[in-house]
């Protein structure tokens, strides 16, 4: 947003400052005020104003970098990403916007001179006229292609007219007419009238629009490939190419920057059911102003993080949240001594302070990162490394574990193991797992409170709590193996349950029990 907003000259100098153009104030921002959280430039020109910055080319000078608003806009935010696959392809998401007034807009990609531009009927099968162009080489040199597939661009179709503009004196550009393709998209030549240089893009234009939102799919192929389907509804994207089918749910996120609100989208990449990438909290919108090198004030980082290891196996990670005015958390998980970071968790809400990884694997070592994330942009991260041991593996859950013994990889012996009963209530603790009871707790047990007559047959009771599933099944020995459902799917709010049951025609004696379904 920055880059376009403002207007550049540059002044190279030696000593002291540069000489300023009328209206032109000195850059003072760095390469390290654009960069995430977590990807500073840790040697010293990462911090080195725009300004003063060591020039490329001539030892002792500096650059002099100069700028003026331009042209303002509310917001530039571009998010292209490769797909990998058997068919690679690439998604661009473009979140473009001036202001609220309507506007042209053109989506420009810069392209080799020599690319042929196939559109309308000519192009290959697969391929929608309404939607597709080809970028195609010559002949000589080989097959390869290229589908550029227009998934949304609103506004009103238009071709640009020929035009040129003059930045300074002896380098004005030339942009020509519209030469080939079809209302939506055209290639034009661009000329450096002082060097003769000449270069070729491809331009999709839209008029009469607030924002254009921009979405193009790019598929490298050769003559004869099949061509992927898509389906684009605005909130989510299919792209299925044989058996491969992968689907985009995007994700809008509004944030205030400057006093005003900016739309971010992102989104969730799935293939065959399994996300495959979570890019949700991801965009950092840029807290640089203007040239003077002022920053908004990100919301605090997160301190003190630590992992537990828990059996399953499960990581509890913990932390001190120090922000304020936070929209969420985003958690970040590699493999120890890689930097191939992944999002394990991008949605927790603001204030939490605690997070458990149920997808490690055993005898695995993980690196773990948490940010927070607010209108001003994101927080610093906070790291911690574990190595993730077998623990036990009997089928208790390492949390519940940790929450009634405090730990939950050892075994304590006569407290937590699964045959143990630490509060003498005739109920181990693989019961008390099962039956959601509280282990620690001789009041808190899974039994019968009763069966007395009634109207009809009896009345049975049994103690229960909220969020179980319960049935109850009747037998004629309790040794049996033929037991009969006589009530099923039965729920409470409180501490325990209440039905009538009916003895069978002819019984004489039976017996009845209750079982935790879920």
């Amino acid at each position: 947003t920055y880059a376009y907003s403002q207007e550049w000259w540059w002044n190279a100098y030696t000593t002291g400052s540069t000489t300023l153009k009328s209206g032109f104030v000195a850059d003072r921002n760095s390469h390290n005020h654009f960069r995430r959280a977590g990807n500073k430039i840790p040697e010293a020109f990462g911090n080195a104003p725009f300004v003063s910055f060591p020039h490329w080319e001539a030892p002792g000078q500096f650059e002099g970098i100069q700028a003026k608003s331009y042209n303002p806009m509310r917001q530039v935010y571009r998010t292209i990403g490769l797909v990998r696959g058997a068919k690679p392809y690439a998604l661009v998401v473009d979140d473009v916007r001036k202001d609220d007034a309507t506007h042209s807009y053109r989506w420009v990609a810069s392209i080799p001179k020599d690319l042929i531009l196939v559109s309308g009927t000519s192009l290959p099968a697969g391929a929608n006229p309404a939607t597709d162009v080809v970028l195609q080489e010559p002949a000589i040199t080989g097959n390869r292609r290229l589908l550029v597939r227009i998934l949304n661009a609103s506004g009103t179709p238009a071709l640009g007219a020929a035009y040129s503009i003059n930045p300074n004196p002896g380098k004005v550009l030339n942009f020509s007419n519209p030469v080939e393709g079809s209302e939506f998209a055209y290639t034009q030549t661009v000329s450096n009238t002082a060097t003769s240089e000449s270069w070729k893009r491809l331009v999709i234009e839209r008029a009469n629009v607030v924002a254009p939102d921009f979405r193009i799919l790019l598929f490298p192929f050769r003559n004869g490939d099949a061509l992927p389907t898509s389906d684009f509804n605005g909130n989510s994207l299919t792209v299925s190419l044989g058996s491969q089918s992968d689907t985009f749910s995007f994700a809008p996120r509004t944030a205030n920057v400057g006093g005003q609100n900016v739309t971010m989208n992102e989104f969730t990449l799935s293939r065959g059911g399994t996300t495959l990438l979570d890019y949700r909290n991801q965009i950092e919108p840029t807290a640089v102003r203007g040239p003077a090198g002022v920053l908004d004030v990100p919301p605090a980082a997160p301190t003190s993080l630590n992992a537990t290891r828990l059996s399953g196996p499960q990581i509890r990670l913990t932390w001190i949240d120090n922000a304020t005015g936070e929209s969420a958390y985003v958690i970040e998980r590699t493999l120890a001594g890689k930097q191939n970071w992944q999002s394990v968790a991008s949605t927790l809400p603001a204030n939490t302070t605690t997070f458990t990884d149920e997808t490690v694997q055993v005898s695995t070592g993980y690196n773990y990162r948490v940010r927070c994330v607010g209108s001003a942009g994101s927080s610093d991260y906070a790291t911690v490394e574990i190595i993730v041991s077998a623990g036990i593996s009997d089928g208790t859950f390492g949390s519940w574990r940790v929450q009634y013994f405090g730990d939950g990889l050892a075994d304590i012996p006569g407290v937590s193991g699964l045959d143990d009963d630490p509060d003498g209530d005739g109920c181990t603790n693989q019961h008390e797992f099962l039956a959601g009871t509280v282990p620690t707790d001789s009041g808190s047990v899974f039994k019968m409170l009763g069966l007395t007559p009634a109207s009809g047959g009896f009345q049975l009771s049994f103690t229960a709590i909220p969020g179980k599933i319960y049935q109850v099944e009747r037998g004629a020995d309790p040794a049996s193996a033929a037991w009969t459902l006589v009530a099923d799917d039965l729920t409470t709010t409180g501490t325990s349950i209440e039905i009538t049951v009916t003895p069978a025609p002819g019984e004489s004696r039976g017996f009845y029990r209750a079982r935790v379904k879920n």
